[in-house]
C-alpha cells in the first residue's frame, strides 16, 4: 500500500491558512496517508530560549487573557513551586507547571499588552502569593471528573462533566448506546447546557466526544463512532492525574478505542490520552484539549475516506423544534465559521474556528472550537449537519490516512463557551490567541 509523508505545518496568519487549505485539498484522496512525526509534533503555545531568569513575552497584536507557556531548564528541579512577577509594576502574576509536563510553565496574560508590544517578567522558583481572579477546581466526583469554579455547594460553578463510569442511556433509547469516556454537560457563564446526549435522532452522539467512523482493521470494517453497527467503541480507561491551579484545572485520563467481533470480543486499536485544561477565565470560558491517540495493536488502522469522524460536538436539545427522530435545528440556532459559513454552505469547508449556537432557557449561548496549525491536514474539514446541532472536525473527508503501530496522531482544540449571540470579532482574537501565540523567552539581560 502507498504511503506518503503529512505536510509540515507552518502558521504565519491568514494568508497562509488559505494556502495550506488549497494545498491540502489537492492531495489524491486515493492515497492512504501516514501522519508525520513533524505534522504531528507537540505544538507549543511559545518559542523560547533557556539562557536566564528573566522573561521577556512579545505579541503581534493586543493581547489579554491569554495563555502563554515557556519551557524550563532542563537542569532546575522538576518538584519546585514557580513564582512570577511581572516588572513594570512589581505585581505577582499566577504560573503553574503544565499539565503532563512539569518542564513547562504557563501562565496567563491577564494585564493587556498592545500590539508588538513586549512584558518583562521575573521567574523564580519560589511560590509567590496567588493573584486575585477566579480560581477554576478540578474535582474527582462519583463516576466523573468535575471542572469548575469555585468550591462549596453554594458557590461551586461546575463547566465540565468528564465521565468515567458507564452512562445508561434513558428510557426508551437502546442499551447499546451506553457511553463512557465523553464530557456532558458542558455549560456556558450562565449555567446553560451547551451540549446533548443520547438524542433520540442519534443516540450514539454523546457531548464533547473523538471517535473515527469509517476505518479497515484487521481485514473488516470497524465504526468506533455508530454503536448500534456493533463493531467498535470508545470507552474510559484509566485517570492519570486531575490538577487544581491558578492559571488552569484539569486532568489527564486514557481512552480505549475497540474493536468487536461478531461475538463482542474487544480488541484495544487505539488507546487514546485526553489533557484537559479549563483556564481562569470566566467569561466566556476557556477551555483546551489535547488528545493523543496511539496504536496498540499489532495491525495497522486504516481512516477511509468519510464524510465524518473526528473530534465533535453535539449541541443542546433545545436547538431542535419537536418532532422526535424527524426534528430539525430551531430558526434562531446554527453554526457560523471563521469564513463566514453557515449551516448552508459551510459544510466541508476548512474553516479555522467553528461556533454553534442557539437559545438555552431562552437565552443565545453557545461553544466554539478553534484548530491548532499543528493538527493533521490543518485547516482541517469539518462536517456541519445539515439539519441537527452537531458538528465534527474531520480530515477523512480530504481522504484515506492510516495510523501505523506504534505511531501517535495528535491533535488540539481550544474551547470557549459563552452567553449571548456569537461575535466574529471576538471569536477571531481567541483564535489567533491560539493560531499565532505569544513568543516568550528567557534572557540575561534586559531588553528594550
Amino acid at each position: 500500500m502507498q504511503r506518503c509523508p503529512g505536510l509540515p505545518i507552518q502558521s504565519n496568519g491568514t494568508r497562509l491558512l488559505v494556502m495550506l487549505g488549497c494545498l491540502l485539498v489537492s492531495i489524491p484522496a486515493t492515497r492512504a496517508e501516514t501522519p508525520s512525526t513533524e505534522a504531528l509534533a507537540p505544538p507549543s503555545l511559545s518559542v523560547a530560549r533557556v539562557q536566564g531568569d528573566t522573561v521577556v513575552v512579545e505579541v503581534g497584536h493586543a493581547r489579554q487573557n491569554c495563555p502563554v507557556e515557556l519551557p524550563l531548564p532542563e537542569s532546575g528541579p522538576r518538584d519546585r513551586a514557580l513564582g512570577l512577577t511581572r516588572l513594570e509594576d512589581g505585581e505577582a502574576v499566577s504560573v503553574q507547571r503544565s499539565l503532563g509536563d512539569d518542564r513547562t510553565a504557563v501562565w496567563l496574560i491577564s494585564k493587556p499588552l498592545k500590539p508588538h508590544e513586549k512584558r518583562r517578567y521575573q521567574l523564580t522558583m519560589k511560590q509567590a502569593a496567588p493573584a486575585d481572579g477566579p480560581r477554576p477546581v478540578g474535582r474527582v466526583e462519583p463516576g466523573m471528573i468535575r471542572l469548575q469554579f469555585g468550591t462549596g455547594s453554594l458557590h461551586a460553578r461546575p463547566v465540565a462533566d468528564y465521565h468515567m463510569e458507564v452512562v445508561e442511556p434513558p428510557a426508551g433509547i437502546d442499551p447499546i448506546f451506553r457511553r463512557s469516556g465523553h464530557i456532558h454537560p458542558l455549560r456556558s457563564p450562565s449555567g446553560r447546557v451547551v451540549t446533548g446526549d443520547f438524542a433520540a435522532d442519534h443516540p450514539h452522539q454523546h457531548g464533547v466526544f473523538f471517535a473515527w467512523v469509517n476505518t479497515t482493521f484487521a481485514g473488516r470494517k470497524t465504526d468506533f463512532w455508530n454503536q448500534r453497527g456493533k463493531s467498535g467503541n470508545v470507552e474510559h480507561g484509566l485517570i492519570r492525574q486531575v490538577v487544581t491551579g491558578p492559571v488552569f484545572a484539569g486532568f489527564e485520563t486514557t481512552l480505549r478505542h475497540v474493536a468487536l467481533d461478531a461475538d463482542g470480543n474487544a480488541t484495544p486499536v487505539l488507546e487514546e490520552v485526553w489533557q484537559w485544561r479549563l483556564y481562569a477565565v470566566d467569561d466566556p470560558y476557556l477551555l483546551e484539549l489535547e488528545s493523543i491517540q496511539t496504536l496498540v495493536a499489532e495491525e495497522s488502522l486504516l481512516i477511509n475516506e468519510h464524510h465524518y469522524g473526528g473530534f465533535a460536538i453535539r449541541g443542546s436539545s433545545q436547538w431542535l423544534e419537536s418532532g422526535g427522530e424527524n426534528e430539525s435545528s430551531t430558526a434562531d440556532s446554527g453554526f457560523l465559521t471563521s469564513e463566514g459559513k453557515t449551516r448552508a454552505d459551510g459544510n466541508h469547508t476548512r474553516p479555522a474556528w467553528v461556533t454553534m449556537f442557539g437559545p438555552v432557557d431562552s437565552a443565545p449561548c453557545g461553544v466554539t472550537v478553534v484548530s491548532h496549525p499543528h493538527n493533521y491536514r490543518f485547516p482541517q474539514p469539518v462536517r456541519l449537519h445539515p439539519s441537527k446541532p452537531y458538528f465534527v472536525f474531520t480530515p477523512p473527508v480530504a481522504g484515506q490516512f492510516a495510523i501505523d503501530p506504534g505511531s501517535r496522531y495528535r491533535s488540539r482544540y481550544r474551547l470557549c463557551v459563552y452567553d449571548g449571540k456569537p461575535r466574529s470579532e471576538v471569536t477571531d482574537v481567541i483564535a489567533s490567541d491560539f493560531i499565532e501565540p505569544p513568543t516568550a523567552r528567557l534572557i540575561d539581560v534586559p531588553v528594550e
